[in-house]
């Protein structure tokens, strides 16, 4: 027969152990249940055009494409992730991956979505009349 015997502070260590361990994996899953649900799903044309339209575009289709997240990336590509990183996107996990690259114009803009397994993974409008990229 097997005896265990815990003393106060073990058993106080050990269920500290076991809260942390919950209080851990519960933050965990609430980050990944938000951030889950801030994604923006677009499985195909007309939602990406229901989307753009939503945010004020009257958006007509210049090209869809795929294309492959460089995986070694110059200034011009950082820049532009940080660009992505201001309306809460990042392309860094999405290095080497293939991706669908749609290309709108509406009025004096150009609209770039990327698009990964029907979620929305980065975007920006180029406005010909001011010269510069923005966020959508």
């Amino acid at each position: 027969m097997l005896t265990v015997s815990l003393s106060g502070k073990k058993i106080k260590s050990a269920v500290l152990s076991i809260i942390l361990v919950l209080i851990l994996f519960g933050t965990t899953f609430l980050l990944f249940y938000i951030k889950e649900s801030e994604k923006i799903y677009l499985s195909d044309e007309a939602e990406i055009v229901a989307f753009l339209e939503g945010k004020g575009y009257s958006p007509t289709k210049i090209s869809e494409e795929e294309i492959i997240i460089p995986t070694v990336w110059n200034e011009t590509f950082e820049n532009y992730n940080l660009l992505q990183k201001e309306q809460g996107f990042d392309l860094h996990n999405m290095r080497g991956k293939t991706v669908l690259k749609y290309s709108f114009v509406s009025g004096d803009s150009e609209i770039t979505l990327l698009i990964s397994d029907g979620v929305l993974i980065g975007c920006d409008v180029f406005s010909y009349e001011d010269r510069k990229s923005k966020v959508l």
